[in-house]
């Protein structure tokens, strides 16, 4: 994965396949609809990630899995910026990240407060994998922080293999901008600049006590109920597109439990008027 770093399509291939691999089977429902797709202005690599991961759910308050650290924009507050499409931002406001609307895989430029918009990348689709699996590490159930600690976890035996190397970001202010390596270990521990360490494994701190605490990750609070109305923290747009992943959510439970009510009702059915032996055979009633 993320082998040909010059083909955009394989880079959000790869990160869909990644992501799958780290999540579990993705539902379509995690995708922006092809209708809204088809009706905006955006660049290739853009629309192909909102195509899988436009409503990726997360415990973040904006409701995404890619906004913990930093944060891609939902899909409705795309907005166009000074001449470039603002897609990205920091978590504190600090930065802007922003691209050409049209094309396939425009360069990206950052800016800081309302000073000038400055190039720090080639690559929309580089950019985008960079920051989703930043968000990823900062959106696993635990993380750790250690110097070096890819050093520590080969000292504890673990196989290290580089997932994506040297993936562009933004620059710290007045420097070059920033190279991240990402490097995936035993196919569950997700690490970020040789520092931060993400994983969803259960109770990690059992095999690597030096990096993780037995405590579950702390993030903003979420309302799970209609007490998200009351929220006036979260914008609405967000209220709304929570609401409805939550909808999708509690149809898909409910047809789930439907069908096996359905099962369960034809199976006690198919006992009338019979008897389990002692033999394991079915006999009738007599």
């Amino acid at each position: 994965m993320f082998d040909r770093r010059d083909d955009p399509e394989e880079l959000l291939d790869s990160l869909k396949r990644f992501l799958g691999l780290w999540y579990g089977a993705l539902p379509t429902w995690y995708g922006t609809s092809e209708d809204k797709l088809a009706a905006a202005r955006l660049p290739n690599s853009l629309r192909r990630l909102y195509g899988f991961a436009g409503n990726w759910p997360g415990e973040s308050w904006w409701g995404s899995a890619f906004a913990n650290q930093d944060v891609l924009l939902p899909f409705e507050m795309l907005v166009m910026d000074d001449g470039k499409l603002l897609f990205a931002i920091e978590n504190q406001g600090v930065w802007r990240c922003g691209t050409e609307p049209d094309g396939d895989d425009p360069p990206v430029w950052y800016r800081l407060d309302d000073g000038p918009w400055i190039r720090f990348c080639d690559s929309l689709a580089q950019f985008l994998v960079t920051l989703c699996l930043q968000e990823t590490v900062f959106n696993s159930q635990h993380r750790g922080l250690m110097p070096q600690v890819t050093d520590y976890l080969r000292s504890r035996n673990c196989h290290v293999a580089p997932l994506w190397l040297d993936g562009p970001f933004v620059p710290s202010e007045g420097s070059e901008p920033r190279r991240c390596s990402f490097h995936l270990v035993d196919r569950q521990f997700l690490v970020y600049y040789d520092d931060w360490c993400g994983t969803n494994a259960v109770e990690p701190w059992k095999k690597l006590p030096e990096l993780f605490k037995p405590e579950p990750k702390k993030c903003a609070p979420m309302p799970h109920d209609e007490t998200i109305m009351d929220a006036r923290w979260i914008p609405n747009v967000i209220k709304k597109s929570i609401l409805l992943r939550w909808q999708r959510e509690h149809n898909e439970q409910a047809e789930f439990h439907s069908r096996r009510a359905e099962l369960f009702h034809r199976l006690a059915l198919s006992l009338d008027g019979k008897l389990w032996s002692n033999d394991g055979n079915w006999n009738s009633e007599t």
